[in-house]
Parts: C-alpha cells; sequence; structure tokens
C-alpha cells in the first residue's frame, strides 16, 4: 500500500535512508522498479540509481498512486557514464516541497556522459511544487548532452521552466 524512505543515518548525519541500485565500479548501476500506491520520500532520503565509477546511471521507474518529496530525492547519477532515465507513473499527484529533487546527471570536471531522461506521467493527475521552497527536476551533463525532461499532467503547479542561460544570469 505505502512505502516511505525517511531521514539520513544517526551516526553524523550523513548518509542518507534509501533504496539503491549503486555501483561503485566501473559497471552500470542496477535498475530500480517500485510500485506502490503512496512514496513517501522525506529529511534527506533518496531514491538513488547510480555509477560513483566509470558506468552508466541505471534506469529508475516508479509507479505509484502519489509521491510526496518533503526534501527528499528522486536521483541517477553518474562520475563518468552516460545518466540513467527516470520515469514516474502517476494516477493522482507529485508533491515536491522543501529542496527536494528529480535529477539525472552525468558525468564531472574532466568526464563526460549524457545526462539521462526523465518522464512524468500523470495524464488525469497533478504535480505541485510549493512556491518558494527552492524544489527542482534536472537532467543535466557536466560536457554531453543534458537529457529531456517530458511530464504530462492534467495540471502543473509552481513549476516555472528555466534554461541553462536562466540560471547563470
Amino acid at each position: 500500500d505505502s512505502i516511505e524512505v525517511i531521514g539520513r543515518s544517526a551516526v553524523g548525519n550523513r548518509e542518507p535512508s534509501s533504496i539503491t541500485a549503486e555501483t561503485q565500479g566501473r559497471q552500470n548501476a542496477g535498475n530500480l522498479t517500485i510500485q506502490t500506491g503512496e512514496l513517501s520520500i522525506k529529511d534527506g532520503a533518496e531514491i538513488n540509481s547510480s555509477s560513483i565509477g566509470g558506468g552508466s546511471g541505471g534506469n529508475t521507474d516508479l509507479v505509484a498512486e502519489s509521491i510526496n518529496l518533503e526534501q527528499g530525492n528522486i536521483i541517477s547519477q553518474t562520475a563518468s557514464g552516460d545518466g540513467g532515465n527516470i520515469t514516474i507513473n502517476l494516477e493522482d499527484f507529485l508533491v515536491l516541497r522543501d529542496r527536494s529533487t528529480i535529477s539525472s546527471t552525468a558525468g564531472t570536471d574532466g568526464a563526460g556522459g549524457d545526462g539521462g531522461n526523465i518522464t512524468i506521467n500523470a495524464e488525469n493527475g497533478f504535480i505541485v511544487a510549493a512556491p518558494n521552497e527552492n524544489s527542482d527536476i534536472t537532467a543535466n551533463a557536466f560536457s554531453g548532452r543534458g537529457g529531456r525532461v517530458d511530464i504530462e499532467a492534467a495540471g502543473i503547479f509552481g513549476i516555472a521552466h528555466r534554461s541553462r542561460e536562466d540560471l547563470v544570469d
């Protein structure tokens, strides 16, 4: 019926609580598929399909009635390979609050890779980002091509499109 991923490690408050398919070597990260009624990611927790080594990020597929991010993150990132894709299929709503992030990022300084794509399908649902709480949906690459962000929803509230040029100004 529901999944909650909440908080950070009690030791040093550094490591996030997470559902992870991650590799630290040259292999590609694994893929994650989660299907639930309600998904909550809060207080620094994350869902993560990343490659810290030289591989590509894994794909993340989420199917839920609703997703609530409150300082929560859905991430696919790489050190040098291509970013993984993030696909979210919703029935009701996605809420982003308090610096939440949905992000596919590829590469670091001196290492390339193309960003993965982010697709959010909420044909009959809504996406809501709380005003002035700095939540982001991004598909970036350090030196390769950034990925696409495609959103289909009955309504989108509190989200503004910004290009790289908007952020640099």
